[in-house]
C-alpha cells in the first residue's frame, strides 16, 4: 500500500540526513560532498524521505521514477498481518506468495531499467537513491547469486 511517512519515519530521515553528510564527509557548498542528485521511488513514503534528505543536505529536487516503486504483494496489499492470516491460513507459516504477488523476475527488469536511467544521466557521478526493502533485496540475491 502506499502509506505517508510517519512521524518517527520523518525524523529518522532528518537523522539520516545528518548522518550522511557526516559520512560522506563535511558539507561543501551547501550539500552532502560528491552527491550530485536524489532520486526516489514514487511512493509517498520514499518520496517524503527523499525529500528530507534533500533539503536537509541541500541536495536540490528530487528525481522521482514509477519503477523504483515497492514490490507489489498482490492481494495482500494494504492488509494487516492479522488480516493476511486470517484471509489465507497458512500461507505465512509455509511462505506461500499470495496471488499476483511481484517475483523477483518480475521486479529486477523495472528496477534494473531505472538504475542505468540513473547511471545514464549521471555518468560518472554519484548519487542518493531512496526506494524500499523489497526492490533492495531483489537486487542484493540477484548480485550474490552472480557470485
Amino acid at each position: 500500500a502506499d502509506t505517508s511517512l510517519s512521524a518517527l519515519g520523518s525524523a529518522q530521515s532528518a537523522l539520516a540526513a545528518l548522518r550522511l553528510c557526516e559520512v560522506g564527509g563535511a558539507l561543501q557548498g551547501g550539500s552532502i560532498q560528491g552527491i550530485e542528485a536524489v532520486y526516489s521511488s514514487t511512493m509517498q513514503r520514499a518520496q517524503h524521505t527523499a525529500e528530507i534528505l534533500a533539503a536537509q543536505a541541500g541536495l536540490g529536487k528530487v528525481k522521482l521514477d514509477g519503477r523504483l516503486r515497492e514490490r507489489s504483494v498482490g492481494e495482500w496489499s494494504g492488509l494487516t498481518y492479522a488480516e493476511v492470516q486470517q484471509l489465507w491460513p497458512g500461507y505465512l507459516k509455509a511462505r506461500r506468495l499470495p496471488p499476483n504477488y511481484e517475483t523477483d523476475d518480475m521486479v529486477l527488469p523495472r528496477v534494473f531499467s531505472a538504475l542505468e536511467a540513473v547511471r545514464a544521466e549521471n555518468p560518472g557521478g554519484r548519487v542518493l537513491l531512496v526506494c524500499h526493502a523489497g526492490i533492495i533485496y531483489a537486487v542484493e540475491a540477484y548480485l550474490k547469486a552472480k557470485q
